[in-house]
């Protein structure tokens, strides 16, 4: 069996040819849209269950997070504290 080289003006050829049929396909009338089927309606659920109101909320520690390092300082004497900077 001998083997049959391709060459590069029927390679172009047939990838123009190719490209050509994809693009006509990809432009051409769109399938007619099936009719979509029949569903049932959901079934009605029951009611949630009443719920307590939520407690109080914890007041928060302070206005401002501080680092560990920070406060280090703080208490040195080094800085301010997180009110007065």
């Amino acid at each position: 069996m001998t083997a049959r080289r391709l060459s590069r003006r029927s390679f172009i050829a047939v990838a123009a040819a190719s490209a050509t049929t994809a693009g006509l396909a990809a432009c051409g009338a769109p399938a007619a849209p099936s009719s979509p089927a029949a569903t049932q309606a959901p079934e009605a659920t029951a009611a949630p269950a009443a719920t307590t109101a939520p407690a109080a909320e914890a007041a928060p520690a302070s206005k401002y997070q501080e680092a560990p390092s920070l406060a280090a300082k703080v208490t040195a004497g080094d800085l301010p504290p997180v009110e007065e900077r």
